[in-house]
């Protein structure tokens, strides 16, 4: 049995045995309660393997945290008795696993191109090969979550929380491709719900020395967020050295789109250049059958012309990009409001842009940015009542998610500022700007 199959089966083990729910509501199973789980189902297993019918308990304490920590032989009878626990089977055929790997190093390669074509007939193409297997551990699951994977490309829809639950529970597997794709879709989760991504620190542990396309992307994000911009330079110049990088026009443009986003802070020239050579992709139609493209290029242009205080340009590309690509409500909902204020849109325009919000997906600061606008468009006027417990949202509900070395600080900075006036806190609004 290869090493990673036997660690995604301890793990998937494990994550179901902590997650078990009792009838009584009552969550998650010690180890010492499961090794004495006797089922029906259980003696069945015994019976077909000619094990002793009088056994009191599945295996020991100690073997069952072997297995979970993948350092079991893993008698194939255990591992099924364990499985029923949890209304799993269990087989182990070496043929399906090396196919499943070879179907997760087809969807890494496919995230180089993001051709909407491909993803989806690699979604078809697993759903008809492993359908028969979705009640096995780990062939189930890997299903599931390729699945999950490939429709969040697709279609840009996070998987459930449990099912994310799930897939960081099996990080790291020891299997390289599938690790990449595990982080990728951890960082993503984060990321939109407005949490950090994954640490720098994940992808070394992880990945190691991995240089191909999906470890790169992700030390890009992780040295963006770290502000460590030369490193970030660095590993875009890794990307375009790529085998695949002349022949992918869709390489090519997160190369453009990523220097883009580091030369808006430094150098607008550069910046510009960047966005034009974004855009003669676009038009050159060699990204028609890619995802997503145009989403991140109008945010791109949007987050340029607001940096350059062009609001109105700037409010007419975010809602541009979240045409194309709703997911980015997260990273554009702030700007978008702050752009309506400064061009001082009538009351009911501002009131229509929150529809974009999705507040039962959103988390973190930029979920409370958008219910801080949402109290205050439910207001037809602002006096000091109203102005006093904006204060208070903005000070106990955002602050303690930024810094000042965030760009949106200075939103948090402006709105405090816009209600000095009526709340009469003038030196308070200058206690922040101090920090």
């Amino acid at each position: 049995m290869e090493r990673a199959f036997q660690i995604i089966t301890g793990r998937l083990l494990r994550y179901y045995r902590e997650n078990y729910r009792h009838p009584n509501g009552k969550v998650g199973l010690s180890i010492r309660e499961l090794s004495r789980l006797n089922s029906a189902r259980i003696q069945e297993i015994r019976a077909e393997n000619g094990v002793r019918l009088n056994q009191k308990s599945i295996c020991s304490t100690s073997r069952i945290s072997d297995i979970e920590n993948g350092q079991d032989s893993m008698e194939d009878y255990v591992i099924e008795c364990l499985a029923s626990v949890y209304a799993r089977k269990y087989l182990y055929k070496e043929i399906y696993w090396l196919n499943l790997k070879k179907d997760i190093q087809a969807i890494v390669d496919e995230m180089t191109r993001m051709e909407k074509e491909g993803l989806a007939r690699l979604n078809r193409k697993l759903r008809s090969q492993y359908q028969k297997l979705s009640h096995y551990l780990v062939y189930g699951e890997m299903l599931e979550i390729l699945s999950a994977v490939l429709t969040y490309l697709n279609e840009r829809v996070l998987p459930k929380a449990e099912l994310q639950r799930k897939m960081e529970a099996l990080l790291p597997t020891g299997m390289l491709e599938l690790d990449s794709l595990l982080l990728y879709m951890k960082s993503e989760y984060h990321r939109k719900m407005g949490q950090p991504g994954v640490t720098l620190a994940e992808i070394e542990c992880t990945l190691g020395n991995q240089r191909d396309f999906l470890s790169l992307e992700l030390r890009f994000k992780a040295y963006m967020d770290h502000y460590q911009v030369d490193l970030a330079k660095k590993t875009l110049q890794m990307i375009r050295e790529l085998a695949t990088y002349a022949s992918s026009p869709y390489l090519q443009f997160i190369y453009h789109n990523h220097q883009a986003l580091i030369y808006e802070n430094s150098c607008s020239t550069q910046a510009v250049g960047e966005l034009q050579a974004c855009r003669k992709l676009l038009e050159s139609g060699r990204l028609n059958g890619c995802l997503h493209v145009q989403g991140r290029y109008y945010h791109n242009l949007g987050m340029h012309f607001y940096a350059h205080h062009q609001y109105a340009n700037a409010l007419s590309m975010l809602q541009k990009a979240l045409k194309w690509s709703p997911d980015l409500v997260l990273q554009a909902f702030p700007y978008v409001m702050d752009c309506a204020e400064r061009l001082e849109l009538p009351l009911a325009q501002c009131r229509q842009l929150l529809e974009w919000v999705d507040f039962v997906h959103m988390s973190g600061f930029k979920l409370e940015y958008a219910k801080y606008f949402r109290l205050k468009y439910s207001y037809d006027t602002i006096g000091r009542k109203e102005a006093l417990l904006l204060e208070k949202f903005l000070v106990e509900n955002i602050l303690p998610f930024l810094d000042s070395g965030l760009l949106t600080y200075a939103l948090f900075y402006r709105q405090l500022l816009i209600l000095s006036p009526l709340t009469r806190h003038m030196q308070y609004v200058l206690q922040f700007h101090e920090m």
